[in-house]
């Protein structure tokens, strides 16, 4: 990912999240539990990544998934998909 982007010192401490590995996030308040504060910075280790966002977005409140090559944090409408190599 850093010899892509021409960075790799700042790559180097990113964690691989192997395609071995598909999850689901789902984000929801639960008494005496933490709140959800985001998913540490990472690169996905597969071809495609896709991002597809179920929620309206005035069911909550920040949110977005940033890509570090734009400097951009991306959210979503309910219905939109993003993918990414």
């Amino acid at each position: 990912v850093g010899e892509i982007y021409g960075k790799p010192k700042e790559a180097s401490h990113l964690r691989e999240r192997s395609w071995k590995e598909p999850h689901l996030l789902l984000y929801q308040k639960i008494e005496g539990k933490p709140e959800h504060t985001g998913v540490e910075m990472h690169y996905d280790g597969c071809d495609i990544t896709w991002i597809c966002m179920l929620s309206s977005i005035d069911e909550y409140t920040g949110g977005g998934t940033y890509l570090r090559s734009l400097r951009k944090n991306i959210k979503l409408q309910q219905g939109q998909v993003l993918v990414f190599p």
